[in-house]
């Protein structure tokens, strides 16, 4: 599957643009902008719930859904008295989650389609070539936007595409607020029978871009704003908000796209910016670059749901307990006085109050004024707001003990109670987690779809060979895509190896009676490497020498010639040549060059006496 945006430019460029041929189709503008229109319009219900989301996370959480105006509205305290502060829970807890989220392991795995060994080595390097994409800074930036979004909203997108000029795949992350389906009713990306995408671009460079004159406009979007919504007992204060802004000089660039269909076999992907048509053609590859993550699946749902919505009637609960506890201690403080109408100058004493130091003058033959006394406050308050404390962490699928180390209830515990808890926690984030997961693997899926349409490699293997291409400094067996077979989280539990892993290293370290030597010193490091972070265990010379090896085989397919080095171990160089010779890819150069894999054989007998007389390393050949 072809890219869209360089493959759209380059169509442009090559005198295909639609407008030079038929001029501007008005009737396809007014049908992308009517859907956009009737989306919007049905999307509402969900925007709404993600802006409330947004504003009880940045800390503005006197505020509703109104229903009538279908709108999100601050609402003020029933009294001015009234404190109306905000206590914001919600906001630790989710960076709680999202620290956990973040440090989960989505480290992908490509495997092969056979157990043979050269469809095992080239799923190897497909999986490097993915994790250069997905673990660059770049690709780890995208990673935490979309699991920021998934929290905050329920959804993510990644749009990934084929950059002609850099001949690789590129993708960035689209919020919910960005994509209208045509069902918000079916669950998946692929039950939907169109997408729409609605991106603000700058004006000019959609311009430069699509090679048309595009006016600049006002275009609405959503950012964070100061409004004035806490406080209470004679002050007002401002809090962050979540609410529209505009954006000046930019556009809403659409991409219409529409699976094939007996209307339309080969698809449709439509662009349209500032009322003029872009772009009109089929869908490259017939299916949506796009991949969705969501933080938690609602079933018959397309938009994925967000725990906030879950923890928003319990922290507006917690806001009004708490604000009453200090309107109590204000009033507790400050007093309130009980006095005989007529006895004192009213309205002096309601403007200045009680100022210490100075006397309360009142009528002679009056009552005295005396203070209001106040019950004692009741210990129900300060215990459900612990209560909802706790009732918050719960829901959300943390505890105490992730938040700030503390235990759930007062007593002792156990270790093995604590290593419980902490086990229950991390199984409660591991479904929010293994939904992430879920869109790495897409995403990298797709990348894969990409790359084997827009690269042109060799297959060589049983006799069958698949295009004649090669990648420019590449072997041309170095990245096979049909030899992939699926796409896997090489560990699924934070990054810890599986029990039969851990046996396996076990075995490493106490040795093998029949593998002895540097190849069993390279597999006890190697593993022992993927077990602790790469900083405090760096590659080891054995696995530097394999590598060497690797190399070795990569070039001589290339048509190099072999040569041995005074450094290199012979023991590990059999054994990865040896591999290689074993391999279809051999046995094809064996029949037909067979002068040329004589050179690969004679190079293995000389790795072979090398190692039988040890004396004789240092000579090169």
């Amino acid at each position: 599957m072809k890219g869209i945006l360089t493959e759209l430019k380059n169509r442009l460029q090559g005198g295909k643009n639609p407008s030079e041929e038929g001029g501007r189709d008005e009737q396809t503008v007014a049908f992308i902008e009517s859907e956009a229109k009737k989306r919007r319009a049905q999307r509402l219900p969900f925007e709404l719930q993600w802006r409330l989301n947004a504003n009880f996370l940045a800390g503005n959480q006197h505020c509703d859904v109104n229903v009538h105006r279908m709108t999100v509205e601050n609402y003020k305290p029933l009294y001015d008295y009234m404190s109306n502060e905000v206590f914001n829970r919600i906001s630790p807890i989710m960076e709680t989650r999202l620290a956990h989220l973040l440090d989960g392991n989505y480290t992908i795995r490509v495997k092969a389609k056979s157990d043979r060994c050269e469809d095992k080595k080239r799923a190897q390097k497909v999986t490097k070539l993915l994790r250069a994409h997905l673990e660059s800074a770049e690709g780890r930036l995208l990673l935490n936007r979309a699991i920021g979004l998934s929290e905050q909203t329920g959804s993510a997108f990644f749009l990934a595409w084929w950059d002609e000029r850099r001949k690789t795949v590129d993708h960035t992350v689209l919020s919910p607020y960005e994509v209208l389906p045509e069902d918000l009713y079916a669950e998946e990306l692929d039950d939907q029978k169109s997408i729409l995408i609605e991106q603000i671009k700058k004006a000019k460079d959609l311009s430069a871009f699509y090679g048309t004159a595009l006016e600049p406009q006002k275009v609405s979007a959503y950012g964070i704003a100061a409004v004035d919504g806490a406080g209470g007992f004679g002050y007002e204060g401002a809090s962050a908000a979540f609410s529209p802004v505009e954006k000046d000089g930019c556009l809403i660039l659409r991409t219409y796209m529409e699976k094939p269909c007996a209307a339309f076999p080969g698809g449709r992907l439509i662009l349209e910016a500032g009322g003029k048509l872009l772009y009109q053609g089929d869908l490259p590859g017939g299916r949506y670059p796009l991949c969705q993550i969501k933080s938690k699946r609602v079933q018959g749902q397309f938009f994925g749901g967000s725990v906030i919505e879950s923890l928003i009637p319990m922290q507006r609960c917690y806001n009004g307990i708490k604000n009453r506890i200090n309107d109590y201690i204000n009033r507790s403080c400050i007093g309130q006085l009980l006095i005989e109408d007529g006895s004192v100058d009213a309205d002096d004493l309601c403007d200045r109050g009680l100022v210490p130091g100075e006397p309360v003058i009142y009528r002679r033959g009056a009552s005295l004024p005396k203070l209001l006394e106040e019950p004692e406050l009741s210990g129900m308050a300060e215990s459900q707001c612990k209560q909802l404390a706790s009732d918050m962490e719960y829901v959300a699928g943390v505890s105490g003990l992730m938040t700030d180390l503390s235990l759930p209830h007062t007593g002792l515990m156990s270790g093995k109670a604590l290593e419980n808890l902490k086990g229950l926690d991390q199984t409660r984030i591991g479904a929010y987690a293994e939904n992430i997961r879920t869109g790495v693997i897409r995403l990298s899926e797709l990348f894969i779809e990409l790359y084997a349409a827009n690269t042109r490699v060799r297959r060589a293997g049983d006799g069958e060979r698949v295009g004649d291409g090669e990648r420019a400094g590449e072997s041309p067996d170095a990245y096979d895509f049909f030899a992939c077979k699926e796409v896997e989280i090489e560990q699924v539990n934070g990054g810890l190896l599986s029990e039969s892993t851990e046996d396996l290293i076990r075995m490493l370290d106490n040795g093998y009676p029949e593998e002895e030597g540097a190849w069993a010193r390279y597999l006890r490091k190697s593993l022992m490497r993927k077990r602790m972070p790469e900083a405090s265990y760096p590659a080891s010379i054995e696995e530097q020498q394999v590598e060497n090896a690797e190399k070795e085989n990569e070039e001589f397919e290339e048509g190099g010639a072999l040569g041995h080095r005074p450094f290199d171990d012979d023991e590990l160089h059999l054994y990865v040549h040896r591999l290689y010779a074993l391999g279809a890819t051999f046995r094809l150069m064996l029949k037909e060059e067979p002068d040329r894999a004589r050179a690969m054989l004679a190079h293995i007998d000389a790795h072979k006496a090398r190692c039988e007389k040890p004396e004789k390393k240092g000579e090169t050949a």
